[in-house]
């Protein structure tokens, strides 16, 4: 039985500034993103039917309900595909946590299909795809580990950063909708960072000791989760300097300078928080 497997990583947003509101009702945004390697795995497996099956290691992706369906529906619809695909999603990746994780399912249901299928689709129009699916697709779409994001964060623009990345990423059990952040959305007070010596900070790795991070959607999403602004100031007490919250949150992570020194902080936090919140140690993928 044929089959085979592709890795669904993360995303973080170093920077992520909202711009203006767009007549189709989503924002023009400006965004810094970074693939991480907390990844989820897709399978792909030939079912000798016509059938479109999705299946999920977690209770919150229901079979017909998700970014991966849609595509492969998609798809087959436009190529007259008539065979059918099993497709399982093992999540490590947060569902609603601001880590892109079902635009990444979506991209790679994109690129496993177009192999599975034979579809023989070129780049720019996977991208075509992208972009109707999902406001994150293309970043995973892209194969990057660092590229801007401009547009509904649908236009990207790789950069080309060597250097790898290590961070503690920290989650509260809460669910945050982007919709509704965006709804709520009113223009930071916070002093906007620097966008171009972030990408030289790190093209330079002197970026764990500046805190360049920015992301506008922060205040709007700790005036209604007081626990962002708390994990936040816990993450400051451990000497961790730089310091931001991904998309629409929740997940607030920092950097690191070294491995061993993540390690040492998620031990201490699973240790001090138990089960209070998800805790990952990741690095740039």
């Amino acid at each position: 039985m044929r089959q085979f497997t592709l890795k669904s990583p993360a995303k973080l947003n170093l920077y992520l500034d909202v711009l203006d509101k767009r007549k189709d009702g989503f924002y023009n945004i400006l965004t810094l993103f970074e693939r991480i390697d907390l990844s989820d795995i897709i399978t792909f497996r030939e079912n000798f039917s016509d059938k479109i099956k999705v299946e999920s290691s977690s209770p919150e992706i229901s079979e017909k309900n998700n970014l991966v369906y849609r595509t492969a529906k998609i798809l087959r619809k436009d190529f007259s595909v008539s065979k059918g695909v099993d497709i399982y999603v093992e999540k490590k990746i947060p569902v609603s946590a601001g880590l892109g994780g079902g635009s990444s399912n979506a991209a790679f249901t994109l690129l496993g299909l177009n192999r599975f299928w034979n579809l023989k689709l070129k780049r720019t129009e996977l991208l075509s795809y992208a972009r109707k699916i999902g406001s994150d697709v293309s970043f995973f779409i892209s194969r990057n580990s660092f590229a801007l994001g401009l547009g509904r964060g649908d236009r990207i623009l790789p950069l080309d950063i060597k250097r790898k990345f290590w961070h503690v990423l920290v989650l509260p059990k809460i669910k945050v909708s982007t919709k509704t952040i965006y709804e709520r959305y009113r223009p930071s007070l916070r002093e906007k960072t620097s966008l171009s010596r972030l990408i030289f900070a790190l093209k330079d790795n002197s970026l764990p000791k500046k805190n360049l991070l920015f992301n506008a959607l922060e205040e709007t999403t700790g005036e209604y989760f007081r626990v962002i602004r708390e994990i936040r100031e816990i993450l400051g007490n451990f000497k961790i300097k730089v310091i931001t919250m991904s998309g629409s949150g929740p997940a607030i992570f920092g950097i690191v300078s070294a491995r061993k020194e993540g390690e040492k902080i998620c031990r201490q936090l699973k240790y001090r928080f138990g089960d209070e919140f998800s805790i990952f140690l990741a690095k740039t993928f």
